[in-house]
This record gives C-alpha cells, structure tokens and sequence, in this order.
C-alpha cells in the first residue's frame, strides 16, 4: 500500500534531497529514521524540481506514531497552523501490512509567496 502526501512549499525547495534541511526545517529524514517501525527513509529531486522523500514502515500503526510524533506536529503546526487536523490513515485497514509514504515538496506559485498549501493524502493498496 502507498499513502501519498503533497507539499506545495513556497521561498525556497527542500534540501533533504541535497544534504539536509535549510535554516528553520526539521530534519525529517533523521526524525523519519528514529520513528519505531520506519523501516527505511529515501530521498530524490524530479526532474521538474520537487523534493520526494519516500519513507517505509512495518506497518500502519508505526505510520500513526511518525504522525503523533513531536517532530511531525510541531512542522505540521508551524507550517500548516491552520491546517484541519483529522485522524490519520483513515480508509487503511490496521492490518495492512508494510505501507510506504511519498511526500513531495516544491515551490509553490511566485505569486504566493511564504505561503503554503497543503493537498490531501491518497492512499492506494498496489
């Protein structure tokens, strides 16, 4: 199962892709990484220029506790202080097995500058 989230980031793009997060962004990877049952974390630029994390877990309880963890909701609550909060991974069965999430980042529109939007997460049982 893949759940995807995207991240329409505006200022400037991502750098865990290139080596680590610019001034004022948490460092997703390591947090990913320390997350019990994240079972790997990887990162990559498209061609188009989003920055892609794609992150493991043994499953989708591990996935609830990277969301409940403090660095999850305190980048949430900074970036995203409006944000609707709802329960998360809510059409994913408990027993689904290994999950993977995508999260993309990229510049968002010149003309909205320093803010962001945040899409909807999909899921999808591949």
């Amino acid at each position: 199962m893949v759940c995807a989230v995207s991240v329409y980031q505006a200022g400037h793009a991502m750098a865990q892709a290139r080596g680590g997060p610019p001034a004022g962004w948490p460092d997703l990877v390591t947090g990913l990484k320390e997350t019990p049952g994240c079972l790997g974390v990887e990162t990559a630029r498209t061609q188009s220029g989003k920055n892609v994390i794609f992150a493991w877990f043994e499953d989708r309880a591990a996935v609830i506790r990277w969301y409940r963890s403090d660095m999850h909701r305190a980048a949430m609550q900074k970036f995203f202080p409006n944000a609707e909060r709802r329960p998360p991974l809510e059409t994913v069965p408990d027993d689904s097995g290994p999950l993977m999430v995508i999260a993309s980042v990229s510049r968002s529109s010149p003309k909205q500058p320093r803010q962001f939007r945040r899409s909807r997460s999909r899921s999808t049982n591949r």
